[in-house]
């Protein structure tokens, strides 16, 4: 019987990543829990976590780019608290995007939409980029 073949990836592109984030974060509490703690500082039940949507490439309310992912965490409080994703893997940055991020959590907070909200940068240590609009920038060995 001939040697089976293992299928190797040759490349990886940011929708897969941003796919295997979407799947992780949906999946359970577990990876939410790390992301929480890392980003927000705060643990689900500091947070009275109830449950958690994720959004993939959801539109901005006042411009025509996507956000890569979108987390909503439903708390006891009422309004959730949102992470606004952006992963960079082999593109480079648009222009303003960081600051489109920004304003976007902003725009979030200051119409009630969510307590708090917060903007994260996904991306290789070798990106190089580590623009200070975005609330933390990450590079995927630490998520």
């Amino acid at each position: 019987m001939p040697e089976e073949e293992i299928l190797t990836l040759s490349h990886a592109t940011e929708r897969d990543v941003d796919l295997l984030l979407v799947e992780e974060i949906i999946s359970g509490s577990a990876f939410l829990a790390f992301l929480a703690n890392q980003i927000i500082g705060q643990t689900l039940t500091d947070m009275d976590y109830l449950s958690h949507r994720v959004l993939h490439s959801s539109r901005r309310m006042h411009n025509r780019r996507e956000i890569d992912i979108t987390v909503e965490i439903k708390t006891a409080a009422g309004k959730p608290i949102i992470l606004l994703i952006e992963n960079k893997l082999d593109a480079g940055e648009q222009v303003d995007q960081a600051l489109s991020y920004r304003e976007e959590a902003a725009h979030l907070e200051a119409t009630g939409a969510a307590s708090t909200v917060k903007t994260v940068l996904v991306r290789p240590k070798e990106y190089g980029l580590t623009n200070a609009a975005f609330d933390a920038v990450r590079p995927p060995s630490v998520l």
